[in-house]
């Protein structure tokens, strides 16, 4: 599982991200081609492309924010969990969630399992 803990690290550099190309250069690198988002609020979205136009819209919509893991990665069997946060520029946090993942084989993350607060 040591390339999925990778690949979950570039993921949320990805979130980060606000240059389109190295974004797409970080969820190359975390992410299958055909990667599924499933998000509570937004439904379903496939590929790199529709995965870094739904950052583009959520860092649009939240600016100056930073998402952030916020525990270890509990792994087993190709699958794996952990939580995160949005927090502000003052480090308050705005949101929390957990994910859930699907992890090829290659150890890139193939679908992604959102779920937030609120």
């Amino acid at each position: 599982m040591v390339g999925s803990v990778s690949s979950i690290g570039e993921y949320f550099q990805a979130w980060n991200e606000r240059d389109v190309d190295r974004r797409r250069e970080l969820l190359e690198r975390s992410v299958t081609a055909e990667v599924e988002l499933i998000h509570p609020t937004f439904g379903r979205s496939r590929g790199i492309g529709a995965l870094s136009e739904h950052i583009a819209s959520y860092q649009q919509a939240m600016p100056g924010n930073e998402v952030v893991l916020t525990s270890g990665i509990d792994a087993h069997n190709e699958i794996a969990r952990y939580t995160w946060q949005v927090v502000d520029a003052s480090g308050e946090t705005v949101v929390a969630g957990l994910d859930v993942v699907e992890i090829a084989a290659d150890g890139r993350l193939a679908r992604i399992l959102l779920f937030h607060d609120g």
